[in-house]
């Protein structure tokens, strides 16, 4: 009896040290529990060439973003507009555009963050509800205001 659970023990311990999740699960893991703290260790030491563009881009957003980094997030926000665009669903086009418009009025940027906001808006209307127009024309009116 003791053999066979000593067997058991052995081969649940082979196929729980067999499993190891690629860098991009492990960066998507901290992403999805919002652990920005995990999420910049992860960027910070996974092998770059291990991580897809998309993530290592959106990382360096997030990280910039979360962890008041205006100075890393505000180019990686750039970035991922100009090369990632087609990764964004609408959902994450339109949340991804909030937190680029927050960061650009965290520098005094206030005209281009209601600019490029009101761009994006324009460009995904037609797929969103009236509340959540509603909601980002309020961030819009906000940062017209503080020009």
């Amino acid at each position: 009896m003791k053999k066979l659970i000593l067997t058991l023990w052995i081969c649940l311990g082979s196929f729980s040290f067999g499993y190891s999740q690629s860098s991009d699960e492990k960066i998507a893991d901290a992403m999805n529990n919002s652990d920005w703290f995990a999420l910049d260790s992860l960027y910070q030491t996974e092998p770059k060439d291990s991580i897809s563009d998309f993530f290592e881009i959106f990382s360096r957003c997030l990280i910039g973003n979360r962890l008041n980094r205006p100075d890393v997030s505000i180019p990686a926000f750039t970035e991922l507009f100009n090369t990632q665009s087609e990764n964004l669903d609408f959902g994450n086009m339109l949340n991804s555009s909030m937190m680029f418009a927050m960061d650009l009025s965290r520098i005094g940027d206030n005209k281009t963050a209601a600019k490029m906001l009101s761009s994006t808006l324009d460009s995904i209307r037609t797929h969103l509800d009236s509340t959540t127009i509603a909601g980002v024309q309020q961030f819009i009116n906000q940062y017209k205001a503080l020009i």
